[in-house]
């Protein structure tokens, strides 16, 4: 019986691991709707979502955490589920990706949950959201 629950908690995590922990999303088609005031017509505008989660034992060690360098890995033993990281891999990702320098109504959404049956792992995410131009 044990020797099932092991293996049962070693493909959940291998699971886990091998889905991403972090995510960037854009969404560009507007609709010719501008969602920044003052932006032209011809301005890009794109609106981003940055998403960090990752597990915690005793909601303090981290155990596996998205990472915050190449979004949709995970890394193991590093505290990157906090809003200086989220943000940071967001800022980063607007200009290498989308080649746009200013961001608008830039909002960020803390969650932190215990994982019920476990006792000792919780969960931890933080999102970005924002409105980008160029």
């Amino acid at each position: 019986m044990m020797k099932k629950m092991m293996l049962a908690a070693l493909a959940a995590v291998s699971v886990i691991a091998m889905t991403g922990c972090s995510s960037f999303q854009t969404a560009a088609n507007l609709n010719r709707v501008k969602i920044i005031p003052g932006a032209q017509s011809q301005d890009y505008q794109a609106h981003i979502n940055a998403e960090v989660w990752g597990v915690y034992l005793l909601g303090a060690i981290p155990m596996f955490t998205g990472s915050t360098l190449t979004p949709g890995r995970c890394t193991f033993f590093n505290d990157t589920v906090n809003v200086s990281s989220a943000v940071g891999m967001a800022t980063k990702l607007t200009r290498s990706r989308l080649n746009a320098d200013k961001i608008y109504d830039l909002q960020t959404t803390t969650d932190c949950a215990w994982i019920i049956p476990s006792g000792i792992f919780w969960y931890k995410s933080v999102q970005v959201s924002g409105n980008v131009c160029r």
